[in-house]
């Protein structure tokens, strides 16, 4: 049996390689395209086996969730990792349901880091 039909018999429209990186993710939007072309959205992506992954992951889930309009994406196996270079980047949307913690958390990091923050909330001296 072949990777591609286990993934379908699992759910599973696409399974992201375990390197995703600059380089790879040409090749791998063109893939994944190619692979989920004919399939109704929500598009099911199987991330459980990511390793090594720079931003351009992100850009791929983001171009794969624009191209699934508004059905979307559902992500299975998203490791830590890449929810905190999520929300670092303030696109926390791009990883689904808890897209709302991860701006709720990325403001608050940004809140936390920067000069003054939260200044117009204390009392005055």
């Amino acid at each position: 049996m072949n990777t591609v039909s286990a993934d379908v018999e699992r759910g599973v429209d696409f399974t992201l390689p375990a390197l995703v990186t600059v380089a790879q993710a040409p090749d791998l939007v063109r893939d994944a395209l190619r692979a989920l072309a004919g399939r109704a959205a929500p598009w099911c992506i199987d991330a459980g086996g990511l390793e090594r992954f720079d931003s351009s992951c992100l850009a791929l889930l983001m171009e794969l969730r624009r191209r699934a309009g508004a059905a979307g994406l559902e992500l299975r196996g998203v490791p830590e990792r890449l929810h905190t270079l999520a929300r670092a980047y303030g696109v926390g949307f791009v990883l689904g349901a808890d897209a709302d913690a991860y701006a709720s958390d990325a403001t608050s990091l940004a809140m936390q880091a920067a000069p003054g923050a939260g200044a117009a909330t204390r009392p005055a001296p």
